[in-house]
């Protein structure tokens, strides 16, 4: 953002349509056909962590993130935070691991 702001760079396209941040830019789909660009945070806990703690934790981080001072600082940076639950999430990850398992087999990348 700061780039954009100095007038260094220019956004073309955004992930969707949004109304609190730059509504006049298209889709990145609709601006570069086939183009995907997400960039994304999550919160991992270690595996076995009692199902109880983990709904406790996303309710509070929940809650954070509709915190008006938190959504503020996020809008700064230029992004809007989203959440989804826990199950959600997992099914985002297994499916983005798939996306680039197939784009590195086919691009044929190799480890060096």
């Amino acid at each position: 953002m700061q780039f954009i702001r100095a007038g260094r760079a220019r956004r073309f396209a955004s992930l969707a349509r949004s109304a609190a941040h730059h509504p006049e830019l298209p889709p990145c789909a609709e601006a570069v056909p086939g183009l995907v660009a997400v960039n994304w945070w999550g919160v991992f806990m270690p595996a076995g962590t009692p199902k109880a703690v983990t709904e406790k934790f996303h309710t509070d981080l929940v809650k954070a993130i509709q915190d008006a001072e938190v959504k503020k600082k996020f809008a700064d940076l230029g992004v809007e935070a989203v959440y989804n639950t826990p199950e959600q999430f997992v099914a985002f990850i297994k499916s983005e691991m798939a996306k680039y398992a197939k784009l590195i087999r086919e691009a044929g990348i190799k480890v060096e």
